[in-house]
């Protein structure tokens, strides 16, 4: 696999934060859910922060990406918030009408 559609994930469990770095696209959607989800299933906490800091290359399919690990951990019964989004993507999730649905911060604080 091509490292220019890998997403990498870091999970700092003390912090309860999971790190989400590299391009957030439809390929690189496709290629790391299954580890999202791995790391979902892994974790013995309710609520997970997930930093989208050092996103890049967001388009559309990156977001519905979001929405497919939203949905997930609330099968999982876990809660989980995107915080330090970056505001090309909070764009795309406001103009997509998601920002009703996702927890999303542009900050390390609270979702909108």
């Amino acid at each position: 696999m091509s490292t220019k559609n890998q997403i990498k994930f870091e999970l700092i469990s003390d912090d309860k934060k999971l790190f989400v770095k590299g391009p957030l696209n439809c390929d690189s959607i496709i290629n790391g859910s299954s580890e999202f989800l791995k790391i979902l299933n892994s974790i013995n906490y309710e609520k997970l922060l997930i930093d989208l800091e050092s996103v890049e290359d967001v388009d559309s399919a990156g977001v519905t990406g979001l929405v497919y690990w939203y949905k997930n951990a609330l099968a999982a019964q876990k809660k989980i918030h995107f915080i330090r989004v970056p505001e090309s993507v909070v764009n795309i999730i406001r103009v997509s009408g998601l920002d009703v649905v996702l927890p999303v911060s542009l900050s390390n604080t609270k979702p909108l």
